[in-house]
């Protein structure tokens, strides 16, 4: 959702009359929240959280669908590695990591992976999507977009095969070594 510099205006000084008076309005709308996606340059979110207030909501920005994907993808491989036993986690942990690949989720580079950086962050939390990630640092250091988009093309294509929607460790250290390429 594009939004002129008086737009913004407007919602922000509406934001706060509405947060100084305690208004609820019909949509049960928090002004906080309005403010905080105006600041971050995150209104997409406002067709996520208020769903209802949308009857036919635009389509987020190229970088919040790709954001989104990584971190399903993410949250898949951590909660699937978890599940494993011991010995297996330990072997796919130690294959992943001598192929140079990681096992968890770390973000986004805060110099040039901005734009995913900052829509994980309001994702995580301020939409209190995937609090799997709550707490974490998410800046990188490191540009990591091109490993992720690997993984994540290697994710879809294994997807549509697995059973039950739970990738088989075999499909896990395909995915996780992904990263390298």
């Amino acid at each position: 959702m594009k939004v002129s510099n008086a737009e913004t205006l407007i919602i922000a000084m509406l934001a706060e009359i509405y947060e100084k008076l305690g208004i609820a309005g019909p949509q049960n709308l928090d002004p906080a929240f309005i403010k905080s996606a105006l600041a971050d340059d995150a209104m997409w979110s406002l067709s996520w959280k208020y769903s209802g207030l949308f009857p036919q909501p635009e389509a987020a920005p190229a970088h919040v669908g790709e954001a989104a994907g990584f971190l399903e993808m993410w949250e898949t491989i951590e909660r699937q590695l978890d599940q494993l036993d011991a010995t297996k986690k330990a072997e796919l942990h130690e294959k992943a990591r001598a192929a140079g690949s990681t096992t968890t989720f770390r973000g986004f580079d805060g110099n040039g992976e901005v734009e995913h950086l900052s829509a994980v962050r309001f994702m995580i939390d301020e939409l209190s999507k995937f609090d799997h990630f709550k707490g974490r640092e998410l800046n990188s250091h490191i540009p990591l977009l091109p490993r992720y988009r690997a993984m994540f093309k290697e994710y879809r294509a294994r997807l549509s095969t697995v059973v039950q929607g739970h990738p088989s460790p075999d499909d896990l250290l395909a995915i996780l070594l992904a990263q390298r390429n």
